[in-house]
């Protein structure tokens, strides 16, 4: 919700919790455009391979600190199976991330492809300022990219 024509005091008894402010003559209310918009979202999946000896967590998150900066993160761990229990494991990772528009700027951002021999391996984007204006919208999405022992998947998240 945002108040537009409002004195001062009036947005500071709003502020304090007094709603009926909005009543007044002099106040005008219009509904935000960005009321859909979400400031934290993350998306977890794991994949068994190698007959189920090994496996690799993939995660995808966007958080949003208001006015501060905006994040876009994609990260893979890998794992093996030894004596009934899951140990970290050296192996070859790569990971990318790319993030699309956002509530009230078009922005798209895009993360070439890192690969190392790791055990996890993690990809950003990082964005300060704008604050909210790099809110999510509904429908649209940040994208993972991720590759381990020779094979390839992606993990979208999406509201």
């Amino acid at each position: 919700m945002v108040i537009a024509d409002a004195d001062y005091n009036t947005l500071i008894d709003f502020n304090n919790g007094d709603s009926s402010v909005v009543e007044q003559d002099n106040v005008t209310v219009q509904q935000s455009t960005t009321s859909d918009c979400k400031y934290f979202r993350t998306n977890n999946k794991t994949i068994y391979y190698d007959n189920g000896g090994r496996k690799v967590k993939l995660r995808v998150k966007f958080g949003n600190v208001t006015n501060f900066y905006f994040e876009a993160k994609a990260r893979i761990k890998a794992y093996k199976k030894k004596r009934s229990r899951w140990k970290k494991r050296r192996t070859n990772l790569g990971v990318k991330v790319a993030t699309g528009t956002f509530c009230e700027d078009d922005y798209r951002y895009d993360k070439s492809w890192k690969r190392k021999r790791r055990k996890r391996l993690a990809r950003r984007i990082i964005r300060f300022g704008a604050g909210n204006k790099h809110a999510k919208s509904t429908g649209e999405s940040v994208a993972g990219g991720f590759e381990y022992a020779g094979n390839s998947t992606t993990l979208r998240l999406e509201w």
